[in-house]
C-alpha cells in the first residue's frame, strides 16, 4: 500500500522527503505537509504541522480558531501538539482506494483551514494593534517538520 501512496504522490509532482519514523515530507504553494505514514497502518494521514503557535497572551484565541477549524470543517481537524496548531486530514485505508484523485482533494481541503488560521491570526493581530497592546502575537510558520518534545 506505502508504495501505491507514493507512487500516486509522484505522479502529481510531489517529491517527498523521507523523514524516518515520523513519514514523509513535501511542499505545496510553499506550505510543509507530512505524510504520517508510519502512524497507523489502516489510516491515510497527512497533517500540516505547526501552523499558529499557542502562548500566553493569545490562548483563547488560538482555541477560538481550533474551535472554528473543528466545527465548520467537515474532514479537517485542528489538534494541540506541543504548543503549536496543526492541522489533520485522516481517511480509512481501503485496498481499492485512488490515491491519485485523493491526495489532491486532502491537499487542498488542508490548504483551506490553515487560509482560514492565517486569516483569523491576522485578524487577531489586527484587533490587538488597534488597541495598541505592545505584546508579541501569535506566529504563524510552515517550515517545522519535527515533533515536539
Amino acid at each position: 500500500m506505502k508504495e501505491k501512496v507514493l507512487n500516486a504522490f509522484m505522479s502529481h509532482g510531489f517529491s517527498l522527503d523521507d523523514l524516518g519514523e515520523l513519514g514523509y515530507g513535501f511542499r505545496y504553494e510553499g506550505i510543509r505537509y507530512l505524510w504520517l505514514a508510519n502512524v497507523d497502518s489502516d489510516l491515510f494521514s497527512i497533517c500540516i504541522p505547526a501552523v499558529l503557535d499557542k502562548d500566553n497572551e493569545h490562548e483563547l484565541s488560538f482555541y477560538q480558531v481550533m474551535d472554528k477549524i473543528n466545527a465548520t470543517l467537515k474532514f479537517v481537524k485542528a489538534n494541540e501538539v506541543g504548543e503549536s496548531m496543526w492541522l489533520f486530514y485522516e481517511r480509512e485505508m481501503l485496498d481499492n482506494e485512488d490515491f491519485e484523485n485523493l491526495i489532491p482533494r486532502i491537499i487542498l481541503h488542508l490548504e483551506h483551514a490553515y487560509h482560514i488560521v492565517c486569516d483569523a491570526d491576522s485578524n487577531n493581530q489586527s484587533e490587538s494593534n488597534e488597541e495598541e497592546v505592545l505584546t508579541d502575537e501569535v506566529t504563524i510558520h510552515n517550515n517545522i517538520y519535527e515533533l515536539p518534545d
